[in-house]
């Protein structure tokens, strides 16, 4: 990590400070890189979370990141995630409650601890 980058207080305040103006900018992009298909392991900015700090890729589909970011704000607060496990860390998920919001049965959601 880039020892000026910033490392935002909160997921609300990353969003509404990097991925709102990103996504204002290109509305008619479904991930944050533009892409539609291959990963991307760039990071698009980093936020603390449980006292820890996580990391949000770039191939992250805006869609789960907005409905996260209400829920957040208006229902579940820190309830909004889950950690869980992977071959090589840990990432945050939606949990089933949030999840079942969506259509897709893919996260799209690529947030790993830093």
């Amino acid at each position: 990590m880039n020892s000026t980058e910033k490392i935002y207080s909160s997921f609300p305040s990353f969003i509404e400070r990097i991925i709102l103006p990103l996504y204002l900018q290109n509305s008619n992009h479904i991930r944050l890189d533009g892409q539609s298909s291959k990963g991307n392991r760039d990071v698009a900015g980093r936020f603390k979370y449980k006292e820890q700090i996580w990391k949000v890729h770039m191939d992250t589909h805006y869609e789960p990141l907005f409905l996260a970011h209400y829920s957040w704000k208006y229902k579940t607060g820190e309830r909004t995630f889950v950690e869980e496990k992977t071959n090589s860390g840990t990432k945050l998920s939606l949990t089933n409650e949030i999840n079942s919001f969506r259509n897709s049965r893919f996260s799209y959601l690529y947030i790993y601890l830093d």
